[in-house]
């Protein structure tokens, strides 16, 4: 079984609806069937990391699962927050607001000027240490898991870890999945710079696939 967790560039294989089915051209489900896993899917659009890393305490929390399940986790770019709002949270990014209430716009719109290089340089180095907390978890369970970014990974990071090979090239420059799709030559839509067509998706799952198997996760 393969459990995916991310954001928006994996919600398409994650929404089944009768409006909605799975979409069989997403990363997700292409890198299932390479794997010849079943799959399934949790993921939001716009998550951030804090909601990326309290669905995999879920998935620790309950039993059920099978104990071979897989984890393809997407961590995602390293500003992002999750802010309280009624009864739920709202993900917030240095892009897109993904419908921000309005209440919640003044303070949205103040928070982005704090994002400046060194908030990213600092951000970028608490999710290095603290994704690796979660990796050392993950593997002193038992967990297999394949770890991979989508917009910046830790090239810039000069304290490397070892991460036993189930992180997708955290320290090259064009290893997250939008550089490597597009030193590939291939674009994201022109409506949306953020997102990308099947054919980069397949390319993706396969590179991730290949590296899955040959590190034997």
């Amino acid at each position: 079984m393969i459990l995916a967790i991310g954001d928006s560039n994996l919600y398409p294989s994650c929404t089944e609806t009768d409006q909605q089915p799975v979409d069989p051209t997403n990363m997700g489900a292409v890198f299932s069937k390479q794997m010849g896993q079943d799959f399934k899917c949790w993921s939001k659009n716009g998550a951030s990391n804090y909601w990326i890393e309290s669905h995999i305490e879920y998935f620790l929390a309950e039993s059920q699962w099978d104990p071979d399940t897989m984890l393809f986790v997407g961590w995602t770019s390293f500003e992002r927050e999750e802010w309280p709002w009624l009864y739920n949270n709202i993900s917030v990014c240095g892009g897109p607001d993904f419908g921000m209430p309005e209440p919640m716009k003044a303070r949205f719109n103040q928070w982005k000027t704090t994002l400046t290089g060194e908030y990213y340089r600092q951000m970028t180095q608490f999710w290095h240490d603290r994704i690796y907390a979660m990796h050392l978890r993950l593997r002193e369970r038992g967990v297999p898991h394949l770890f991979w970014t989508t917009y910046n990974n830790f090239n810039t990071i000069a304290d490397r870890h070892n991460w036993h090979g189930n992180f997708f090239q955290p320290y090259n420059e064009n290893g997250c999945m939008s550089r490597y799709i597009e030193s590939s030559g291939v674009r994201a839509f022109d409506h949306d710079p953020f997102h990308y067509g099947p054919e980069a998706h397949a390319m993706w799952a396969t590179a991730l696939s290949t590296y899955a198997k040959d590190n034997i996760l």
